[in-house]
This record gives structure tokens, sequence and C-alpha cells, in this order.
């Protein structure tokens, strides 16, 4: 019962995340959003291992595991947060829902394993034909949309690569610990991007993108990195990513209700056809017309 809690919170937690992004940058440039969720999450992850008795480091294998990890912080974070400025968070989270096909592609090319049958050959064309139907609707809004789509598709390829990562090294460092390694890594490098691309912070910070950083931080990280990770070590990168076919509806929901964001027909369309390709290639609908098929099957 466990693992579908776990999943549950996960769904939630990134259907939240984009609209937490955008709502950031509004008071903070994309790199202050960023450096500072991140500075705020680091040491109440190092607090909870302080508190719970456990080290950072029991072996010198932990940095690899730490340094996989990091790679879905930075520079994949970074990538969204500037998106942010120039697509919705319903969008965004759209095609984050392309991440299963990345994975299974970085899983065929690094774990050497091919996970590529007929349904999710088919999945993997209709999820382009999504992106395309995307991608023509979004021409409207000049090229800082597409260099968004972009930004982010960069970004989900980079988290694809760290979870294929995390599970060839087969780790069992606790996730807490996971999360603490990586938000150590990864902290100086969005530190450095913040210092040295901006180095400044906002004198009017309003009461919700203040909020958004807070509760990125600490449900975003410091909850959901550890349920992310905790995941991963009791189910396959693949299934894991079945969370892709939810997200989209939590955020294109609250990104509409919140942001008012308008739903264009061609992101619909799009996002539903992505959607359609995810239950093709984790299998769904396959399993569900065998289930149909079954009673005539059975009487026969």
């Amino acid at each position: 019962m466990k693992i579908p809690i776990v999943f549950a919170l996960v769904v939630l937690l990134w259907g939240s995340t984009p609209l937490g992004i955008r709502l950031s940058n509004e008071s903070f440039s994309f790199t202050a959003a960023v450096m500072l969720r991140m500075g705020i999450a680091l040491p109440l992850a190092m607090a909870v291992l302080w508190w719970q008795g456990k080290p950072l480091v029991q072996d010198r294998s932990d940095w690899k595991v730490y340094g996989a990890a990091a790679m879905g912080i930075f520079p994949a974070l970074p990538l969204v947060y500037w998106a942010a400025q120039y697509i919705s968070s319903g969008l965004i989270s759209v095609l984050f829902g392309l991440t299963p096909f990345i994975t299974g592609l970085m899983t065929l090319l690094i774990l050497r394993t091919n996970p590529f049958d007929w349904q999710k050959v088919l999945g993997l064309i209709l999820a382009l034909l999504g992106l395309v139907i995307i991608f023509q609707g979004q021409l409207q809004f000049g090229p800082s949309a597409i260099k968004g789509i972009v930004a982010v598709l960069m970004s989900s390829t980079i988290f694809a690569l760290s979870s294929v990562c995390l599970q060839r090294f087969a780790s069992n460092i606790e996730p807490m610990r996971q999360t603490a390694g990586a938000l150590l890594l990864s902290f100086p490098a969005l530190f450095l991007v913040w210092l040295f691309t901006d180095g400044t912070l906002a004198q009017d910070i309003s009461w919700r993108s203040g909020g958004a950083v807070v509760y990125l931080a600490v449900c975003g990280s410091l909850l959901g990195f550890p349920a992310y990770f905790y995941l991963l070590k009791h189910m396959s990168a693949a299934t894991i990513s079945l969370n892709t076919l939810m997200t989209p509806a939590v955020a294109l929901m609250l990104g509409a209700l919140i942001l008012d964001e308008s739903l264009e027909a061609s992101l619909l369309i799009g996002a539903g056809t992505i959607l359609l390709s995810l239950a093709f290639y984790q299998g769904l609908l396959g399993r569900l017309l065998r289930k149909l098929m079954s009673p005539m099957l059975s009487t026969k």
C-alpha cells in the first residue's frame, strides 16, 4: 500500500511544480528562483539527516550516485525555470509527458536492453505527432515559445538520463541521503550561475511568489525528491514514468484556475495525442483490449 501512496504523492507534487515555477518567476529571476529553492531545501535535508542520525556518505561510491541524481537538478531544472518565462505551466507538464520515450531510448543506449515492441513504437510515433501539433500551435506566440519548448525537451532528456543512470548503479542509498547528496552537488553550480548571470534578489516580493519558492523547496524538493528516489528503488523507471499520464491533467487544471492560462485547441489536441501515445507505450490499451476480449474467447 505504501508504494501507491508515494506514487500518488509524486503525481500531485509534479502536477503542481510547473505552477510553482511560474509563480516563483513573478518576483525573482529564473536563476534566483531555482537557486533559492535549492538553497532552502539543502540545509533542511541535512538537518533531517542529522536528526535521523544518518551520515551523508557511507562509501566512496555514494558520490557517483549523488552525481547522477544531481543531473536531475542541474542543469535540468534551470532549463525548466527559464522556459517557464515563455510557455504555460500546463504545456511544461505535457512536454514532460515525453519523458518515458526518452527514458526508453536511454535504456536502449545505456543499459543495452531494448524496451521497444510494436505498441511502444506506435506510441512513439503518436508522441511525435502530438509534439508537432503543439509546435504548430505555439508558432503564433513567436520564437520565444519555441525556445521554451526546446528547453523543456532538453531538460526531459537530462532528467531521463539521470533516472537511467541511477537505475544502472542500483544503489541502496536511502532516499533522503540521495536527496541531500544531489542537492549538495548541484547547489554550488546553481549559485554560480545566479551569481554571474544575475547576482541580485528582488526587492518587492509578492506573497505568492515567495510562497511558491518555499512550497517547492519543502514539498517539491524535500518531499518530492525522496519520494521519487524511493519509487526508483522499488519500480522500474518506465513504470514510474506512468505518472506522466496523470500530471498533465493536474497541471493544466491548476494553470487554468490560478494563472488563467488559456487552453488552446492545438494544446489540448496535442496533449490528448501525447497522453494516448503514453497509453500505447505503457501497453495499457493492449491490456484493456485483452481484458475485453477474454470473456468472448472463453465462451468459444
